[in-house]
C-alpha cells in the first residue's frame, strides 16, 4: 500500500533527507507504528524504500506493528507468493516472524544481503516489533509510559503512523476513543518541520473526528483504487483539555516510574562505549552496540575472550518455561525466542548454532506437567511418549519428553572468532578494572596493569565481579559452581562401541549435547552440577561422577560409562566455572542507580507497597550492568545487549515495560524500600 501509507506520510522525500534526525536530540531511530500487520506487505514497502534511500549509516528504523489475529508462518508462505517483487525481503522477514504467540516479539534484522536494492551501502539491523494483541494493550506493553504526566518526547514518539487493518465498520473495537488518545500520547510535535504523521484508508467521519480530537490536523486526500477518499495528518499537540487529568493512583493500571531512564546525555554515534568483561554478556553488548555505530572497546582480565563459564565448548538453549504466567517465564520464552533469531542470522555468515532440536524430559516435572506445557505452548513444543523421544533421540528413554524442534546448542569457539571480528569492536584482554569513577562528562577505567582509559559510557558485564566495581556493593549477586564433563572415544574401538551417537540435545536434571565429531572420534560434553557450597575453582571427581549418575539415570544406553570411568579407551576431561545468579533468577540489566541521591518520596514504601510515586530512581550517568544470566547465558545475552542498546540509543526496549521493570538493577533497592524497616529504640 506504497500510494497510502508511505506516500501518505511523505516517507519518499523524509528518507531521501539522511539528516531529517539531526534536531531531535538522542534521536537515532525512525518509528513507525501500524494497526494491523496483516501480511506484512506495508512493512516491506518500507524496508525496500529505507534500503534504497541514502540514510546515514547509523541512522536506524524501528517498525512496530499490532496484530490481534497473527498469519501463521505457512500462510505467509503463500501471501508472500503474490508479490514475487519482493521475494528476497519477505524470504528474511519469514526467517524472523515469530510463532502466533500473544505478546510482544522483537527483532533485529539484517537486510543487507538483499540484492534487488538500489543503494549498496551497508545499514545498520531494521527493528521489527511485532505486538499479537489487541491495538491499546500492545502498544501499551511496548511503550514507555502512558502516564499523562509521561507524554512522549521527541526522542521516543512515534514518526509516522499507519492506521490499517479492518475498516471500521468491521473491526469497531479497535477504532475507539481510547486508542486515539493514546496514539496521540505516543506521538510529538516539534518546534521546527519535525512531527508525527499519520495516515489512513478510511475517511469515516468519526475516524476523522476522533483524531482531531486528540490533537491531529487531518486533510482528505485522494483514496486509492475505488476508494474516494483517504485521510492524512500532522499531530499539533495534545489539546489542553487532555492534560489536566491528575492521575496518581494505580487504579487507573499506569505503570511504575522509578524504572524509567532519560538520558541527560547528547548521545552520538562518535561515542565511546567500555565493556568490563569479554563473556558471553560483554562481547553480545559490544555485538549489539557496534551494530549501532557505536565505537566500543572491550577489557578482560584474562587472556581471550569467551572464558570461564562462556568458554564451555557447546552451550545450550534451553528453555525455563511455565504454563502459569510468571514474569520469569514469559522472559525466558521471549529471550529464547530472540536468541533463535539472532543466532540463525549469525549462521548465514559462519556456522555457529546447530539446530537439533531439543528434549526436555521428565525429570523435574511430571508427565502431566509436561503434557501441560505442551498444551501451553504448542507452536514451541510437542509432547512425546517415551517411545517417541527414544526414536528421534536415537538413544532409549524411559519416559516422556516435550520436544522443541526450533532449539539446539552454540558452539561457542566460532562465535567468539566471530564476533571478535566485527567492526566496531576492539579487544583488550589481561586488563583487569581496578577503579572506576566519573569525571567530568567521561568515565575513568584505572586498570591493575598500570594503564587507565575514558569513555562515555560503562557497561559492566563481568559477572560476580560487578558487585565489586559498583559504587554501591549492595547488589544481592550468587557466585554457583558448575562443573561440565567431557569424553572422547574411539567410533571402532569395541569397549565402547556400545556408546549411541545422539542426534538432538537432551536436557534432564543435566544436560548431554549431541557429540563433536572429528575423524572416528566422538566427543561428548554434558552435565552440569550446581554447587551451592563448593568454592573449588579445581576439578572434582566426585563432580564427574555426579554427572554421570544424572546421565545414566534419564539415558541409560549411557550406563557403560559409570563403569568406564577409568577406563583407558576413553579420555576424560572437566571444566570448572561459576554462574553468578540473584535470588529472584532475573539476570541485572540497565542502568546502575545512585544511592546517594535517591529521592525521600521512596520511603512511604515502607507503610504503603502499592503507592503510586510518580518519580524516576537516580542513575549514574553513563552507567549500566549487565549480568547475572545464570545457567542460561547464550539465551539471555543477545535480548539483554538489546536492552542495554535501546537504553544508550534512547531507544523502544526490546522487552514489555512489566519486563524491563523485572531486570532493572534498581528494583532491589525498591523491595528495600518495602520491607518494614525496624522500629528505633
Amino acid at each position: 500500500m506504497d500510494y497510502v501509507f508511505i506516500a501518505g506520510n511523505h516517507l519518499h522525500s523524509r528518507f531521501q533527507t539522511a539528516n531529517y534526525q539531526q534536531s531531535h536530540r538522542h534521536k537515532h531511530h525512525f518509528i513507525i507504528a501500524e494497526t494491523g500487520f496483516g501480511t506484512g506487505l506495508n512493512f516491506l514497502l518500507t524496508v525496500k524504500l529505507w534500503l534504497e534511500s541514502p540514510i546515514s549509516e547509523h541512522k536506524q528504523l524501528h517498525f512496530i506493528s499490532v496484530e490481534q489475529y497473527p498469519i501463521t508462518p505457512k500462510e505467509l508462505i503463500k501471501a508472500h507468493a503474490l508479490w514475487p517483487e519482493l521475494a528476497d525481503l519477505s524470504s528474511i522477514l519469514r526467517q524472523h516472524y515469530p510463532e502466533t504467540l500473544r505478546g510482544m516479539h522483537y527483532r533485529d534484522i539484517d537486510f543487507n544481503t538483499v540484492s534487488t536494492t538500489k543503494n549498496k551501502n551497508l545499514k545498520p539491523p531494521i527493528k521489527l516489533t511485532l505486538l499479537f494483541n489487541e491495538a491499546q494493550l500492545g502498544f501499551s506493553e511496548c511503550f514507555h509510559t502512558r502516564h499523562p504526566l509521561e507524554t512522549a518526547l521527541p526522542s521516543e514518539g512515534v514518526d509516522a503512523w499507519f492506521l490499517d487493518g479492518f475498516a471500521p465498520s468491521k473491526n469497531p473495537d479497535m477504532w475507539k476513543d481510547s486508542l486515539f488518545a493514546l496514539i496521540a500520547r505516543l506521538s510529538f510535535r516539534s518546534h521546527d518541520t519535525n512531527y508525527t504523521t499519520m495516515a489512513t484508508f478510511t475517511a469515516a467521519g468519526f475516524v476523522k473526528r476522533g483524531l482531531k480530537q486528540v490533537g491531529f490536523d487531518i486533510k482528505k486526500r485522494k483514496g486509492f483504487g475505488r476508494k474516494r477518499d483517504m485521510l492524512i495528518g500532522n499531530f499539533l499537540g495534545i489539546p489542553q483539555q487532555y492534560r489536566h487529568l491528575q492521575t496518581t493512583t494505580r487504579k487507573l493500571g499506569l505503570n511504575d516510574f522509578w524504572p524509567i531512564y532519560r538520558p541527560h546525555k547528547t548521545l552520538s554515534n562518535t561515542n565511546t562505549v567500555a565493556i568490563i568483561g569479554a563473556g558471553i554478556s560483554g562481547m553480545s553488548t559490544a555485538f549489539s552496540l557496534a551494530k549501532a555505530g557505536f565505537k566500543v572497546s572491550v577489557y578482560d582480565s584474562g587472556k581471550d575472550a569467551m572464558q570461564e563459564a562462556s568458554g564451555n565448548p557447546q552451550a545450550v538453549l534451553f528453555p525455563k518455561l511455565s504454563p502459569h504466567k510468571t514474569a520469569l517465564s514469559e522472559f525466558n520464552l521471549l529471550s529464547l525466542n530472540y536468541a533463535v533469531a539472532h543466532y540463525s542470522q549469525i549462521n548465514r555468515q559462519q556456522p555457529i548454532f546447530t539446530q537439533c532440536g531439543l528434549l526436555q524430559c521428565e525429570a523435574n516435572e511430571s508427565a502431566e506437567q509436561l503434557k501441560a506445557l505442551a498444551r501451553c505452548f504448542p507452536q514451541a513444543m510437542q509432547y512425546l511418549t517415551a517411545s517417541e523421544a527414544s526414536t528421534l533421540s536415537n538413544t532409549r528413554l524411559d519416559s516422556p519428553a516435550v520436544f522443541y524442534p526450533e532449539l539446539g546448542f552454540v558452539n561457542t569457539q566460532p562465535l567468539k572468532a566471530f564476533l571478535l571480528k566485527q567492526h566496531g569492536i576492539q579487544f583488550y584482554p589481561q586488563h583487569t578494572v581496578s577503579a572506576l569513577q566519573k569525571k567530568g562528562e567521561k568515565w575513568a577505567l584505572d586498570f591493575k596493569e598500570h594503564l587507565s582509559t575514558q569513555a562515555d559510557f560503562v557497561v559492566i558485564c563481568n559477572a560476580f565481579a560487578a558487585k565489586y566495581l559498583l559504587p554501591s556493593h549492595n547488589m544481592p549477586l550468587n557466585n554457583i559452581r558448575g562443573q561440565i564433563t567431557q569424553f572422547t572415544h574411539n567410533i571402532n574401538d569395541q569397549l565402547t562401541a556400545d556408546i549411541p551417537s545422539i542426534s538432538t540435545t537432551i536436557c534432564h536434571k543435566g544436560y548431554i549435547n549431541p557429540p563433536a565429531t572429528i575423524g572416528n572420534n566422538r566427543q561428548y560434553s554434558f552435565g552440569a552440577t550446581f554447587d551451592l557450597a563448593n568454592t573449588s575453582t579445581t576439578q572434582d571427581k566426585r563432580s564427574d561422577e555426579y554427572n554421570i549418575q544424572q546421565l545414566t539415570k534419564y539415558l541409560p544406553d549411557f550406563t557403560a560409562l559409570e563403569k568406564e570411568h577409568t577406563n583407558t579407551a576413553l579420555s576424560w576431561q572437566a571444566r570448572v566455572n561459576f554462574r553468578c545468579t540473584t535470588n529472584d533468577y532475573m539476570p541485572v540489566v540497565g542502568p546502575v542507580i545512585n544511592e546517594s541521591i535517591a529521592s525521600p518520596a521512596f520511603d512511604i514504601y515502607a507503610k504503603n507497597a502499592q503507592a503510586h510515586i510518580p518519580e524516576r530512581l537516580n542513575c549514574h550517568e553513563g552507567l549500566f550492568i549487565n549480568t547475572a544470566y545464570g545457567s542460561r547465558g547464550f539465551t539471555t545475552a543477545p535480548i539483554c545487549a538489546a536492552v542495554i542498546t535501546a537504553y544508550l540509543t534512547a531507544s523502544i526496549q526490546p522487552l514489555p515495560k512489566a519486563l524491563i521493570k523485572a531486570i532493572h538493577p534498581g528494583r532491589f533497592y525498591i523491595k528495600q524500600r518495602k520491607q518494614p524497616q525496624p522500629k528505633q529504640k
